[in-house]
């Protein structure tokens, strides 16, 4: 893959390449969609290849798209489709634009605006996010008032996967700009934001394989991890076939603390480094690690505050999303190795406080035993406690397999009688 290899993660620059850890006992993972890595001839776990994390930016505007593409990264881990959508629309409202019979002329603006961005980074993946914006902001479109409520937070309203269920003749307008520009550059891969629930999602996919996006061949579909019922549902998610989970370390930051993140008064409040923070999106890594899908990250955290980044890559993330004054101008030199510094760091965790993302679980071989009597990252102690490797406890298992696929729609859930955790 063009520009991949080694690159430094945000701030922190580090090397790309990295030892991920060994791979589960034969077994372990017994009807998962991972592989064991095992040597069938001898019936040992071969030993894993040094794997990369990979650098992907951040991008909003088609104007940008060759300048950011000469930077060292790997493709585009988060394309905010608001901008594009704006200027398609002519700054007018997306169901106006379809009462006033302009569809095609939406399409075919916004498609060749996308194309642009596909075609500078092939055939480097840009995962697309469909829109997201919120009702506020599209009552600020012309006609906007029309046909948008008021919400007093519109942060956790009518917005992502709801809003495309609620208004699909808006959804499957996007999806058509998709599908046409994935005939040309099939490097797009689609991702889906705000996801709240189980039903939403197998909703949701379902409209896109009734498009004819969902019709192309190895058409990849991710989403954004902002709620935090993600990390429960999260292997009934894989189990509907997504490809990949991106944090939107934001929004999930907002949603486990409770803090408005646009909100001057609670600003010291909002922090990404925070344990329950950390725990939520070590739990979210793991859970891809497990069900073999890639987990990345996309929001503001690696690009703003220093180590970041490396914690991430010493949980197993398979790729970072910075923005792209935190990419350098060339890859690091130590990369050319083929375990770099970062790996020598990730395999060095056993010193460190950090004991993600494997440490003290059963049939993992790099379980960590005994206390750690430093913390080397700077951080809060708090921040460094191994949660995100809690073993689920019984009754939690049972109550998931009683409001399993059959359950996903709120309606049914409600016929569902839990069994008594008591």
């Amino acid at each position: 893959m063009a520009g991949s290899g080694v690159a430094c993660i945000g701030v922190a620059c580090i090397g790309a390449r990295l030892y991920r850890g060994r791979r589960h006992r034969a077994g372990a993972l017994s009807g998962s969609r991972a592989s064991s890595g095992t040597d069938t001839s001898t019936g040992t776990i071969a030993e894993p290849e040094a794997l990369g994390t990979r650098l992907y930016v951040n991008l909003a505007m088609a104007e940008r798209a060759t300048e950011i593409a000469a930077l060292p990264v790997d493709g585009v881990g988060l394309l905010r489709a608001e901008f594009l959508l704006a200027d398609a629309l002519g700054g007018a409202h997306p169901r106006q634009v379809l009462a006033e019979g302009r569809r095609d002329d939406f399409v075919s603006s916004m498609g060749e605006a996308l194309l642009r961005i596909t075609t500078a980074f092939a055939p480097r993946p840009v995962v697309y996010r469909t829109t997201d914006f919120r009702t506020n902001e599209f009552r600020a479109l012309t006609g906007g008032e029309a046909f948008e409520p008021v919400e007093a937070n519109p942060m956790i309203g009518f917005r992502g996967a709801f809003r495309y269920l609620s208004e699909p003749e808006v959804f499957t307008m996007e999806l058509e700009v998709l599908a046409r520009v994935r005939e040309q550059t099939p490097n797009l891969v689609v991702m889906l934001p705000f996801v709240r629930t189980l039903w939403e999602l197998d909703a949701c996919l379902d409209l896109i394989r009734a498009s004819d996006l969902g019709h192309q061949r190895d058409l990849k579909v991710w989403i954004m991890a902002e709620v935090p019922s993600v990390v429960h549902y999260l292997d009934d998610y894989a189990d509907l076939g997504i490809d990949g989970v991106s944090i939107g370390s934001n929004d999930l930051t907002q949603l486990v603390l409770g803090v408005d993140r646009d909100s001057e008064t609670c600003a010291e409040l909002f922090d990404e480094r925070d344990p329950a923070v950390v725990d939520a999106i070590g739990q979210i890594v793991e859970g891809c690690r497990r069900n073999n899908i890639t987990s990345s990250l996309c929001g503001q955290a690696p690009s703003n505050h220093p180590g970041f980044a490396e914690l991430l890559v010493g949980m197993g993330i398979t790729s970072v999303s910075v923005n792209p004054d935190a990419v350098p101008a060339r890859p690091s030199c130590a990369g050319r190795r083929r375990t770099s510094t970062a790996a020598r760091r990730f395999t060095a965790r056993r010193h460190r406080p950090q004991r993600y993302p494997l440490a003290n679980r059963a049939g993992h071989d790099d379980a960590v035993s005994g206390p750690v009597t430093s913390n080397c990252t700077g951080w809060p102690p708090a921040v460094v406690r191994r949660a995100s490797c809690r073993p689920r406890p019984l009754w939690a298992a049972r109550c998931r397999s009683a409001t399993s696929m059959a359950t996903r729609h709120p309606v049914n859930r409600a016929r569902i009688t839990l069994p008594n955790v008591a």
